[in-house]
């Protein structure tokens, strides 16, 4: 358990990579910068193996190498302009997905440390356009079926270095606090 609860880190996606559609109909999405849309993301408290850790432990050194599931993931683009033919709304688009990754941290004598990451896979991909208006309820279909529409991770792809750095980093730190409780007993 990563102890994340509540903290959300701030990303930024060029909008010129989203290229949404609705049967072949552009879908527009602006926020308040015109060349980003502007996201947090959020809820990285759900981390589980997904097969055996392994472990190695000598007098000088200690390390732990896996495969994980973290989430799921919330991300929310808030303040977020729709726009499809005639019908405009502002509202948040929230995505929730699990992500695989694999994660290498090392504890020396002199230093602990995240030593290798790496996404494996994002499952579970799900959107949602939220506002409370009539025009943002028909959108928010529209723009769950043509976000779902895109290539699988095309939207979180933008930021998923970042968005895997920053779990693997907080699982390491939890991991070297862990190991530097254990050795100082």
């Amino acid at each position: 358990n990563t102890a994340n609860k509540g903290k959300a880190r701030d990303f930024i996606i060029p909008d010129k990579t989203i290229n949404p559609t609705f049967y072949g109909f552009k879908v527009s999405l602006k926020s308040g910068d015109p060349v980003a849309l502007k996201s947090s993301v959020s809820n990285f408290d759900g981390l589980s193996r997904l097969a055996d850790t392994e472990n190695c432990s000598l007098p000088i050194f200690s390390s732990v190498d896996g495969q994980f599931t973290v989430g799921p993931v919330v991300w929310t683009f808030p303040n977020t302009t729709t726009s499809f033919w005639f019908l405009e709304s502002v509202g948040s688009i929230v995505q929730t997905a699990e992500l695989s990754m694999e994660i290498a941290v090392v504890q020396g004598t002199m230093d602990c440390r995240l030593e290798a990451f790496k996404l494996l896979g994002i499952n579970n991909l799900m959107y949602e356009f939220a506002d409370e208006t009539w025009k943002g309820w028909i959108l928010g279909k529209i723009v769950s079926h043509a976000l779902s529409s895109m290539d699988n991770n095309q939207l979180i792809s933008q930021a998923s270095a970042d968005i895997t750095k920053s779990i693997a980093e907080d699982f390491g730190n939890q991991w070297c606090q862990q190991q530097a409780a254990i050795r100082s007993m």
